[in-house]
């Protein structure tokens, strides 16, 4: 309901004025004589009364009905009757799948999903020092994540053309759906972070007693990725709400570029982590062969090699690098 819904508007107001202004003069029925009748004049009803009764009553039809709405009665009905539900004795806000809050709440998740794919294969090929900045990032998406699983018990989902609010509902499609792959990598997030930290501080204990185990597990971050799954489903979600047929062009554009990008990105990291364990085997690798790993060559010059080998191979272009081990050669091919 609109503010000001049970103010008359100036039509029903006219009316109103003129029903008035048509009442009987009563002055000479009522006048001296006390045993005339008098004559009673009943006030039209206001259709603005009306049309207020009306409105509440379908809103408490509502509320009692079913929680699965069509879309648009959501929309009109979210603050009255759908703002929150009672689970076991508590009050839990119920959040509709394209509300504000909601909207706001997924870019920043795809912002983070592509801050992950960035930045997991990189740090699993390079293995560079986690600084303070990094580890502070690193800690702030372990947070999110973790907060987004609660959220997403509590947002409604779409299922045939409806919006379910059911908190039952709600928890069963989500146990049944992303939980299990949220709770693994989640739970992975923890313990790099945690590492990490340990890895950036003075002491180091963690660093010092299980060097393995960390390397290890730097490998497995990349089981990270599995969350470009879901960044799928969110630019689909925002794409649904752009009525330009330009812009839906301009981001059809955007997107194939970036993912053009990101594989690149992603075999250059591949390649070079190939050629390191090649070297850590004992093997004769690109890197040695090239001098990658002197003191004099820094990161960022060993990642703009690998992807610059990486663009050779999506044209006829050529480089000095090239394989020196069956690992490589097999890298190469595929």
């Amino acid at each position: 309901l609109k503010p000001g819904w049970c103010e008359k508007p100036d039509r029903e107001q006219g009316r109103y004025n003129k029903a008035l202004s048509m009442k009987p003069d009563l002055g000479d029925v009522n006048s001296d004589d006390g045993d005339a009748p008098k004559l009673a004049v009943q006030e039209p009803p206001l259709a603005g009364q009306e049309q207020q009764q009306s409105a509440v009553a379908r809103i408490s039809q509502a509320s009692s009905a079913s929680s699965v709405l069509p879309p648009g009665t959501v929309l009109q009905l979210q603050g009255i009757a759908n703002q929150e539900e009672l689970v076991g004795g508590f009050a839990v806000p119920l959040l509709e799948p394209s509300c504000t809050v909601r909207l706001i709440w997924d870019l920043s998740g795809a912002v983070l999903i592509a801050y992950d794919g960035v930045t997991t294969p990189f740090v699993a090929a390079f293995r560079p020092e986690p600084t303070g900045f990094w580890v502070a990032l690193d800690w702030f998406a372990t947070v999110f994540w973790t907060m987004d699983m609660l959220l997403t018990f509590c947002t409604g989902y779409h299922a045939k053309g409806a919006v379910h609010l059911s908190p039952k509902k709600i928890a069963w499609n989500y146990l049944t759906t992303w939980f299990i792959l949220d709770i693994f990598i989640v739970g992975l997030d923890w313990m790099s972070s945690t590492i990490m930290a340990d890895e950036q501080s003075s002491n180091n204990t963690v660093a010092e007693g299980f060097g393995r185990v960390i390397r290890g597990l730097r490998t497995i971050r990349v089981l990270k990725l599995l969350r470009l799954l879901k960044l799928r489903k969110l630019l689909n979600q925002l794409q649904d709400l752009i009525d330009s047929e330009y812009m839906y062009l301009v981001i059809n554009l955007s997107k194939l570029l970036i993912f053009i990008l990101g594989l690149n990105h992603f075999i250059a990291c591949a390649w070079f982590f190939v050629g390191y364990t090649s070297k850590e085997g004992g093997v004769p690798n690109w890197l040695d062969e090239n001098g990658m790993l002197l003191p004099d060559v820094g990161m960022w010059y060993q990642y703009t090699t690998s992807l610059h080998w990486t663009l050779t191979q999506f044209t006829p272009a050529s480089m000095e690098v090239f394989p020196h081990n069956i690992g490589e050669r097999t890298m190469a091919v595929v």
